[in-house]
Formats: structure tokens, sequence, C-alpha cells
């Protein structure tokens, strides 16, 4: 058997037909109306000229798979519509496992010197001047005016400003002096663990919810698995990360680490594959139900001793969505951190992020939903004792 063949065998071990060879038939009897982002791909591929002559001549090529084992892709049209569906439901288990295989290899690609020949000025390169401000303006919280090479440990007279991979320019350190640790000598105040938007904040959390709707409750039990019992009625705030933002992890208290773990996740997983009635613009929105993405998601869990007694334990829980592969942690049970110290990283695209507080623990003064990003190192909440 191929090495092809045994893989497309591989991925449907109980049904006849592949996950994937359902939804390119699917696709063609039913094509539904694009989401925006495969609307802007389609625009991509129809304006520029080269592109277009690529999609075509890619997918008019003969296959070397028998048709009756394998479906066609017909046109790009229907790729699109292919991506429609996908984007909408969630794989079976064993179709998850190749996709991370995919993203693992994309990952490695994007962690060698081949990834870096996109960090330039060119009108598709990521220094370009619109995309050189949008990473500055989104770097330049209150009221600082820092120019990228300002803000980013960098250098700008280098190429690739001195980044070395793709990876290594979207894990870029800040100069220490542009994020500064709030309050570094009180342990009453919690810092931001991310640099991310407030998304949600909860209290009485319940051990297992309906987190796959859109009313924004979190299922504490899905979320941290084994760890969920000294959370349970406690509180859990989420903010949400951009493209743009820093995606280093940093400490939100001191104390010793108690627990470090990766749960794995689905990918490409929304809600609208268990509620197909949703309506179109919201079904496949990643940051409408970051509630469902928080229990769905690749999945990482730092638990924290605080110093601070009246914090008791800290859970932060750092979520890679859509196709984010790997969250990765940099400390081990047993070390020690102290406040704004680095703990981990985020590879490759969009992620959130929750930090869990026990029942009974006095945690105020959350940023308001729909304020402007939290600095990360920043004050995020401050615990009351009585």
């Amino acid at each position: 058997m191929s090495g092809r063949h045994q893989a497309l065998t591989e991925c449907s071990q109980d049904e006849p037909s592949p996950w994937v060879y359902d939804i390119i038939r699917e696709a063609a009897r039913e094509p539904r109306e694009l989401h925006p982002v495969l609307e802007e791909l389609k625009h991509l591929i129809e304006s520029i000229p080269r592109l277009s002559m690529l999609f075509r001549s890619m997918l008019q090529r003969p296959q070397d798979v028998d048709n009756n084992i394998m479906p066609k892709l017909r046109n790009y049209q229907h790729m699109l519509q292919v991506l429609n569906f996908i984007i909408a439901r969630p794989p079976p288990w064993n179709v998850n496992v190749i996709i991370k295989k995919l993203l693992d290899t994309w990952g490695a690609f994007l962690q060698s010197p081949e990834s870096a020949t996109k960090l330039n000025s060119d009108p598709d390169g990521w220094f370009n001047d619109v995309a050189l401000t949008n990473l500055t303006t989104a770097g330049n919280i209150g009221d600082t005016s820092y120019t990228f090479n300002e803000l980013y440990i960098c250098n700008s007279a280098a190429p690739h400003y001195g980044f070395q991979s793709w990876d290594a320019f979207f894990t870029r350190r800040f100069r220490d002096h542009t994020r500064p640790i709030a309050s570094p000598d009180d342990d009453s105040i919690i810092t931001s663990p991310c640099e991310a938007a407030p998304a949600h904040t909860q209290t009485d959390l319940n051990p297992q919810d309906t987190f796959w709707i859109k009313k924004q409750t979190y299922s504490v039990t899905d979320m941290l698995g084994p760890y969920a019992p000294k959370f349970i009625g406690g509180t859990v705030y989420q903010g949400l990360l951009r493209v743009y933002n820093y995606h280093r992890w940093h400490a939100p208290i001191s104390g010793k680490i108690l627990t470090t773990i990766t749960f794995p996740g689905t990918y490409f997983s929304t809600p609208g594959a268990l509620h197909p009635n949703l309506p179109a613009e919201v079904s496949g929105r990643v940051a409408t139900f970051s509630g469902y993405n928080t229990a769905m998601g690749t999945r990482s869990l730092i638990l924290i001793q605080a110093d601070n007694p009246a914090l008791g334990a800290v859970a932060f829980l750092a979520v890679g969505m859509a196709e984010v592969s790997t969250c990765e942690i940099t400390i081990k049970e047993g070390d020690y951190v102290k406040k704004g110290d680095e703990i981990g990283m985020f590879h490759y695209g969009g992620s959130t992020f929750c930090i869990f507080f026990e029942k009974g623990i006095d945690v105020r003064e959350f940023p308001d939903v729909g304020s402007e990003t939290v600095a990360v190192r920043a004050q995020l909440a401050v615990v009351v004792t009585s």
C-alpha cells in the first residue's frame, strides 16, 4: 500500500468513506454562502492573475488516486466550499490527529530560516508600511509612541530585522522598559499574564456547563480536567489576543509552580458544527464562542501556589485557537516564579487565555469587556483581604 493510500485509509476506521471525502461530496451537492474569511481568499485568488492561474493549474492536474476512493476537488470554487464546510464542524478524533501532524509540519517550517523570507518591506511582507503601522499601534498601549525597533528586541538594520525565522518574529520579546511590572512588591496586585483585550469575567463557576452556546458559560471540568475541583464556585477572567499582539506569557503572581500540563484539543472547531441553525455570521467565529474554545482547543495549564495566602492557588490556562497547534510552557513543576517572569508562549496564530481563582477569593477591579487591550505585566485585578 502506498504512503498516500495508507494515510487515506487511516483517516477512517469505522466508516466506509473517510470524513473528508464526505465533505467534498456534500460541498458539491449543497454549496453555501462562504464564510467572510473565505470570501477574502476568493477575492484574492480572482484579483491576482498569477494566483488564479496557479490554483486553476493545481486543481486541473490529474490525480493519482481513484475517484471511487477519493473524489476530486473540481475547481477553486469547490475547494472554497469544502473549506467552508470544514471550518464549521469538528473532525473525528482520528482526523484531528492527522490535522495536528500537518500543523506540526507547518510549525517546523515556521521555525526554519526559510520562513523568514516574508520578513521584509515588500508589499506582502510583514514590515511593509501598513503592517508595521499595525504592529507598532498594537504595541503602543496608553500614551506611548515607541517605534517597532524601540518596542521589541530586534535590529531594523539587519536582514529580516534580525529575526532568524517567522516564528522568532511572532514570539518576539519586548524591550524590558516598555512593559514594567505593576507594583512588583505588592502581592495584592495581580498582573496580566498576556497582552490581551478583556473578553469575559464570570463568578460562581459550574463544574460542567453548556460551554458550546453563545451565552458565554465556562465548564471548569472540561477546561481543567482533574484540576477543576479546586476552582468550582470560583472566578475566571478571559482575555483575547490578536495576531499583532505580543504572544509570550508572564506570571501574574509570585509563587511556586504546582503543576504544568498541556491538554490536546481540536483544530478549526466551532459550535456551528453542533448547532447548524446558528446564523452564518456567527457560527464560524472563534472569538464569539471563546468559552467553547477554552474547553475544546489545545490548552496549557500552569497552576501556581501564591506567596500571598489571600490568593491561594491560581490557575493560568493558555488556549490555542483555530490553527494554533503549540502552547509552549517554559517552566516546570517545583520552579519558583516572581510576578512578571516569563512562563511560556503561543506559536503561529491568534489565541486566548484564562486565569482562575478559587471559591471565596475576593478578586476585584477586572477591566471592563470592550475596554482597550491590557498590557502584559500591567495591573489586571486586586485581591481584597477582610
